[in-house]
């Protein structure tokens, strides 16, 4: 409904059939909007949530206002309408790339039922790339083309700020093609053939250096790094029988 006054506190209540009716809608404490003469008049839509009477009637707006005041209370046009739903489509539809990625830009489309249509002037749809921080008209169709993990909402908003329900429309797009860098192959070199078997590659594991080749009764001693004699113990020279050399004697 569309207010216009020169001073703020001002109830307006609304009856369905008599003055006396039931109230099925109410604002309270409407703000000054501005006016200042009878032909400069500034209006502002307020809103309220309305209770159905059922049936045809006739509508009576009732104003109060505090005693001494003259809001000069001015009423242009008012509209029942319901909260529209919004629904939102993707081009493409469904992702090309793995794991629900877009390789392409998406375009999204968004439309409403109920409410009047959900359309202007009534409603106006909007949309928003940062969590709600900020809205932009939605309108027409919204393309969304820069590489990202994007997670798009939105709405329909009427003049008096009624918002729907948020629609939250998830769109990861990543258009660069995926490359693989071999660090250490020249460009355009071959690959030689890998090993198949890792036992091939396998090599004792020494701390802090290997052993030198162990030589006779010695053991290696891990903590001086070094072979050490066990003794002196040597084989036994093996024996040969010898018989005197023959003694030439002159005649």
């Amino acid at each position: 409904m569309e207010f216009a006054t020169r001073t703020e506190g001002v109830d307006v209540t609304v009856h369905p059939g008599a003055p006396n009716g039931p109230v099925v809608a109410e604002f309270t404490d409407i703000p000054a909007t501005g006016s200042v003469a009878l032909d400069d008049r500034v209006y502002e839509t307020c809103h309220s949530e309305v209770t159905d009477p059922g049936g045809v009637h006739d509508l009576y707006f009732i104003a109060r206002w505090d005693e001494g005041d003259q809001p000069e209370l001015f009423v242009r046009t008012f509209q029942f309408q319901t909260v529209p739903e919004v629904q939102v489509a993707r081009d493409p539809a469904e992702p090309a790339g793995e794991n629900g990625w877009h390789t392409t830009g998406v375009t999204l489309t968004s439309t409403t039922s109920g409410g009047g249509g959900g359309a202007a002037p009534l409603w106006e749809r909007e949309y928003s790339l940062n969590g709600g921080a900020n809205w932009a008209p939605a309108g027409d169709a919204v393309s969304i083309d820069t590489d990202g993990d994007h997670e798009v909402l939105v709405r329909a908003i009427d003049a008096a700020g009624v918002s729907s329900g948020v629609v939250t429309v998830p769109v990861p797009i990543d258009t660069s093609a995926l490359e693989i860098a071999v660090g250490g192959i020249d460009d355009g070199a071959a690959l030689g053939r890998a090993r198949t078997s890792m036992s091939r590659w396998r090599r004792p594991m020494w701390s802090p250096a290997p052993p030198p080749p162990r030589r006779p009764w010695t053991r290696w001693r891990p903590g001086d790094c070094r072979w050490v004699n066990i003794g002196s113990r040597s084989p036994p020279r093996t024996q040969r029988a010898t018989s005197p050399r023959p003694v030439r004697t002159s005649p």
